[in-house]
Order: structure tokens, then sequence, then C-alpha cells
């Protein structure tokens, strides 16, 4: 059993693996490659975990989790849900990522 800092970290990874999915598509604009790439290193700073961290890959992208892979699901629209826990304060996850008076990190790699 995994324990709480895991699944944080394996949530992280797993949004991390969106966001670098998102920012390798042909189809993505250099403005939106931009953020998704100060998303990432925002994720990677305030979690710990990097891309290429695969100890925490789950065994399903967000994406795939996503899909519908049954006929209930196809027809609900809901999704079967994630191959791990998801620790119950994903609020928190999010707030913790969330810049406060602005990271020292991003200030100097984006030259505030």
């Amino acid at each position: 059993m995994c324990d709480q800092g895991n699944e944080t970290k394996k949530l992280a990874y797993s949004v991390l693996g969106f966001l670098d999915e998102e920012f390798r598509k042909p189809t993505t604009t250099a403005d939106s490659r931009e953020s998704l790439e100060v998303a990432m290193q925002c994720l990677e700073t305030a979690f710990g975990v990097t891309i290429r961290d695969v100890r925490y890959k789950p065994s399903k992208s967000l994406r795939e989790m996503y899909q519908p892979t049954s006929s209930a699901s196809a027809t609900t629209g809901v999704p079967n849900g994630p191959p791990f826990n998801i620790p119950p304060a994903f609020s928190d996850l999010l707030e913790r990522a969330r810049p406060t008076g602005g990271s020292r990190n991003i200030q100097v790699s984006l030259n505030f």
C-alpha cells in the first residue's frame, strides 16, 4: 500500500504526464507551450517529482482514465475511475501548487 506522500506524487506525476502530452502535440501554439512548460515547472517544484520519475507513473494516463471503456461509462459519461487511490484532499494539492506572492524560482526563471 502506498503512503499519502506517494499517492500525492502519483497524482502530480499524472498531471505532469497530461501537460507533457499537450506540450508535445504539433497543434499546440508557442504561447500554450510556454504556459504548459511553466505549469510543469511549478508542479515539479511544488511536489518534488518530474516526468522522468517513472516510479510514480500509474498504469493509465489521465487521458486514458477519462476515456469511456465500458458500455456503462460510454452511456453515462462517467469514467471508470483511476487505477490508484486519489488523496482525499485534492483541493489541498491544487492549493499548494498555486503561487502565493510569486515563487522565487519562477520569478528568477522568468526574469521578474
